[in-house]
């Protein structure tokens, strides 16, 4: 059955013709500025999320101290 599938999809791909030099565009060097972008992006995100937690870790303390285990 997998074998059905799989090969549906490349006869159904190889239909589509691609133009031109378009899968060289995609993985030129052009686009780096799209992957620096998400990197700093997701950098950003990250230092987010940590600042929140280091805000609000003074709030978690007495619940963690809280805690005890049996």
């Amino acid at each position: 059955m997998e074998d059905k599938i799989e090969q549906f999809f490349k006869e159904e791909y190889d239909k589509i013709k691609v133009p031109r030099g378009l899968k060289r565009r995609i993985l030129s060097r052009e686009n780096n500025k799209i992957f620096i972008i998400a990197a700093v992006s997701a950098s950003a995100f990250v230092l987010f999320l940590a600042l929140t937690f280091v805000q609000f870790s003074p709030m978690f303390d007495s619940i963690i101290t809280g805690i005890t285990l049996p």
